[in-house]
């Protein structure tokens, strides 16, 4: 049985939403809602299981004195440890946690692919030559998906129009976009 009981949370939810930010706040408080119910009805049952008398019971119904040994003993057997987890919830909580960790480093490489990307877009148009001094090729080259180069055969412009349903058409995309960024799919999925 538990031999300690603890009277208030240990959750300070005032530093809770200051940690969050605005953005968040409703969603703090409605947690805090949710704690707090369900920390006075934590509060208001008892501490520890009621005791009761068995003998007086088997004296008042002994009829029934076989099935109040049995109820004695799995009644006697009831042991709730305190603060701890059961094996399974352990279980099932750190292959969450592996699936958020995987999630946070797909996202954390998708932020660093972005950061490569913002970086070569901005190195581009810093190398710009200001917009009045721009010649055809200058279009072709800074914007080559608006203006086409005309240096180019025009079949690699129109590669997604007209007949796309070829086997071929479908390679070419294939190999074409085979280095795509793509999410991973977390360990414990696999299967």
């Amino acid at each position: 049985m538990a031999t300690k009981r603890f009277t208030q949370s240990a959750i300070n939810f005032k530093t809770v939403r200051d940690l969050v930010g605005e953005k968040h706040s409703k969603e703090v408080t409605a947690l805090a809602q949710h704690h707090q119910q369900y920390l006075s009805n934590v509060l208001s049952k008892p501490a520890e299981l009621p005791k009761y008398d068995f003998n007086k019971l088997k004296k008042q119904m002994p009829e029934h004195a076989a099935t109040l040994d049995k109820l004695q003993k799995q009644y006697e057997a009831i042991k709730i440890p305190f603060h701890t987890v059961p094996e399974q919830f352990i279980k099932e909580i750190d292959d969450y946690l592996k699936y958020v960790d995987t999630k946070v480093n797909f996202l954390n490489r998708k932020l660093a692919d972005a950061t490569e990307d913002e970086k070569k877009i901005k190195a581009k148009y810093e190398n710009m030559p200001p917009i009045e001094h721009f010649h055809r090729e200058h279009y072709a080259k800074f914007f080559p998906e608006v203006h086409r180069d005309v240096r180019l055969p025009i079949e690699r412009f129109t590669m997604g129009w007209g007949n796309t349903n070829t086997r071929e058409h479908f390679e070419e995309l294939k190999e074409l976009f085979k280095d795509y960024r793509s999410r991973p799919v977390p360990e414990h999925l696999r299967k």
